[in-house]
């Protein structure tokens, strides 16, 4: 056999079984869209990163109430977007993510797109946002299982770098975010960089 062909054969192997990984992994969340949830329009056309795949994922919180199924974290969102937009001023939601008890992850700014969630990382970085206030409330498992096989994901699919820096919002900003309890969970997971990040 000539190496050609050996190369193509490698190749179709490779995509078949990394295609195969995602779909897998796709199979363990739902993602609701801007549409299914009643996004309102940015009001600007969206900025594209500046550094894609996004080498940084952050995780925050949006200190908020809790929510547990679609219907009621659907409206949660709408009222994060519509405090972010009205009452603060930006573009859009601030978050590129955001994952519900109900354990669905909901499309906020998206993939490649800049977010208003952390000063010097927004044009750098994804921001996913756990939907609550986990400073003394452990996320539910589900959560924590949920966020864990979409941020896999997204670096198998090439949205983020596959060496990409796990951190968490305080660790960039003046802020408690993501709160104490979910701080001490995502310190364990892979990936993770300690201390300060700039």
């Amino acid at each position: 056999m000539n190496s050609k062909y050996l190369m193509f054969i490698a190749i179709i192997f490779f995509g078949t079984f990394a295609s195969g990984l995602c779909n897998n992994l796709t199979n363990t969340f739902r993602i609701i869209s801007r549409n299914e949830w009643g996004a309102e329009l940015p009001r600007l056309p969206p900025i594209e990163l500046k550094v894609y795949p996004a080498p940084f994922v952050i995780i925050t919180h949006t200190l908020t109430e809790h929510c547990s199924n679609e219907r009621t974290c659907g409206k949660l969102i709408r009222g994060i977007q519509d405090m972010h937009m009205l009452q603060i001023g930006w573009n859009d939601i601030a978050h590129n993510f955001l994952v519900g008890g109900d354990g669905n992850i909901y499309e906020g700014r998206g993939w490649n797109v800049e977010g208003a969630h952390t000063r010097k990382f927004n044009h750098r970085s994804i921001a996913i946002a756990f939907m609550g206030d986990y400073s003394e409330t452990p996320a539910t498992q589900q959560q924590l299982d949920v966020v864990k096989n979409f941020i896999q994901y997204s670096a198998q699919a090439g949205k983020i770098a596959s060496n990409y820096k796990l951190v968490c919002q305080r660790q960039a900003e003046f802020t408690r975010n993501p709160g104490d309890i979910l701080y001490e969970i995502i310190k364990t997971w892979d990936h993770f960089v300690p201390g300060l990040v700039y």
